[in-house]
C-alpha cells in the first residue's frame, strides 16, 4: 500500500514578554484565512487509475495540536532532534493514503512561555519552498497583514509536452546501481551537527580550485570560484564516503551516487508564487575508489557540472516528458531512499524559515524534528547567524567519529 510522506520541522520561539504570547485563538483564525488561498492544502491524497498520487481539493481540513511541556525550553540544550518528546505531530498512515490530513501543526507551550511549533507537511503536496510561502503566508496573516504572494495553483504551467520527447538520459530520475554488498552495520545511528564558520567555508573553497589555478590565472582568466555549497557537498561527500569505508575486495568499482536537490522555478520561468513541487536532483555518479582517493578538486568538477547541466530549461523540460513516460521511476516516488553507498546534500540554509513572525517576534531556531536517514543529509545555518553552516548527518555511531575527522580535515 503505498504510504505518505511527511517533512517534520520544528520552530522554536522564546517567550518575549508580549500579551497573548502564541494566543490560540489569533493561530487558528488566520490559519483558517490562509487555507483560503491555499486549499489544496486541506485536501487529501488519492490514487488515479494509473496508480499516481493526486490531491483531491475537498476542504477536509488540517491538524491542529495543543501540548503542554513539563520543563522550560532551555532544558533542551542544543537544538537537534528529539522525536521522543512528540513535538511534531505524528500521522497515521495504517487507514490509507485518503485518510490523513496533508499539513498538521503541533502548539508546544514551555513552562519558561516559550513556544514550539511542529510542523508535518506532506511532501506529495508540493517542496519545501512552497510549504515555506504557506507557513510564512499564514504568520503575516496572523500579525493582521494582507497576504504578500498569492499561490498560484495552476499546474498546466508543468505538464509534459504531447507528445512526451525526453532528449536527456536523465540519470537523476533512474534508480542508483544497487551495492553488491549491502550495508551491515550494527552500531547504533548517532545523530551529530557539525558548524563550519565563514572562515572555514572560505578556506575549504579556496582548496577546491587545482593546485596550479589556486593562486594564478589560467591563460589570463582566473578560476570561476565554486560557490558555498557546491563546495560543501562535495567535500561532505568525499567524508562520508572515507568514513563508510571501502567496498570489499570483490566490489572496487562500488559507484556512490551524490544527490543535488535544486530548485527548478527560476529556470523554468514559472509565476510567481508557484505552489507545488518543483525540486530537481542533480545527480553524481563516481566510483569509490575514485572518489576517495582523488582531490577535492576532482569531486566539486563533477558537482558543478552536474548542477549547470541540470538547471538549463531544456533539461528540465525532458525531464517532465520522462516521468510522463516513466511514472513509476524514482523521481516521480516522494520519499525514495538515498542511502548507503550513496548521499544527498539537502539545502535548507537560504530558506526564509526565520520569516515565520506569528506577532510574537521570529524563531530562535529551525530545524528537522528527526534525525535524517542515514545517506540524508542537511544543510542549515548557524544559529548564531554568523556566516557559519551546520551540516547535519546521521550515521552508524562508529562512523561518525572518522567523519568528523574527515569533515574537518579542510
Amino acid at each position: 500500500m503505498p504510504t505518505g510522506f511527511h517533512t517534520r520541522t520544528l520552530y522554536f520561539y522564546r517567550f518575549t514578554g508580549r500579551p497573548n504570547f502564541f494566543d490560540s485563538k489569533v493561530l487558528k483564525e488566520s490559519l483558517a484565512q490562509a487555507l483560503v488561498d491555499f486549499y489544496p492544502v486541506a485536501g487529501r491524497l488519492r490514487l488515479d487509475e494509473n496508480d499516481r498520487k493526486e490531491i483531491i481539493c475537498n476542504n477536509e481540513g488540517v491538524l491542529f495540536v495543543e501540548a503542554e511541556a513539563n520543563g522550560e525550553m532551555d532544558e533542551l540544550g542544543e537544538f537537534g532532534p528529539r522525536p521522543k518528546l512528540g513535538l511534531a505531530p505524528s500521522v497515521d498512515y495504517s487507514k490509507g493514503i485518503s485518510t490523513y490530513p496533508l499539513f498538521l501543526v503541533q502548539v508546544t507551550r514551555f513552562k519558561c512561555g516559550g513556544v514550539c511549533l511542529g510542523f508535518a507537511y506532506e511532501h506529495n503536496l508540493s517542496d519545501g519552498y512552497s510549504a515555506i510561502h504557506f507557513i510564512n503566508t499564514w504568520s503575516d496573516l496572523a500579525r493582521g497583514l494582507p497576504i504578500s504572494m498569492p499561490p498560484f495553483l495552476d499546474r498546466t504551467v508543468l505538464r509534459a509536452r504531447n507528445p512526451p520527447n525526453p532528449t536527456y538520459r536523465h540519470t537523476e530520475l533512474q534508480f542508483p546501481t544497487p551495492t553488491k554488498t549491502p550495508l551491515v552495520n550494527h552500531s547504533p545511528m548517532k545523530y551529530s551537527a557539525f558548524k563550519l564558520t565563514r572562515a572555514q567555508l572560505d578556506k575549504l573553497k579556496d582548496k577546491c580550485q587545482p593546485e596550479n589555478n589556486l593562486n594564478h590565472a589560467f591563460d589570463g582568466v582566473r578560476p570561476v570560484p565554486y560557490s558555498t555549497y557546491v563546495a560543501l557537498a562535495a567535500h561532505a561527500w568525499q567524508a562520508v564516503c572515507r568514513a563508510r569505508g571501502p567496498p570489499p575486495p570483490e566490489d572496487t568499482r562500488q559507484e556512490t551516487w551524490l544527490y543535488i536537490p535544486v530548485d527548478g522555478r527560476s529556470r523554468l520561468g514559472l509565476p510567481r508564487g508557484y505552489f507545488g513541487n518543483v525540486i530537481v536532483n542533480a545527480v553524481v555518479v563516481a566510483s569509490w575508489a575514485e572518489l576517495v582517493s582523488g582531490p577535492l578538486s576532482f569531486a566539486v568538477g563533477k558537482v558543478r557540472e552536474a548542477v549547470a547541466k541540470i538547471v538549463e530549461e531544456a533539461y528540465l523540460r525532458s525531464a517532465l516528458d520522462y516521468l510522463e513516460m516513466h511514472p513509476t521511476s524514482m523521481g516521480a516516488r516522494a520519499g525514495s531512499p538515498f542511502g548507503f553507498p550513496n548521499l544527498t546534500v539537502i539545502g535548507w540554509a537560504k530558506l526564509p524559515f526565520y520569516e515565520a513572525d506569528f506577532g510574537w517576534g521570529g524563531p530562535i531556531h529551525v530545524g528537522p524534528a528527526e534525525a535524517p536517514s542515514e545517506g540524508a543529509t542537511i544543510v542549515m545555518r548557524s544559529q548564531e547567524n554568523d556566516g557559519g553552516l551546520l551540516y547535519a548527518v546521521s550515521l552508524p555511531e562508529e562512523q561518525m567519529e572518522l567523519f568528523k575527522t574527515y569533515f574537518y580535515n579542510i
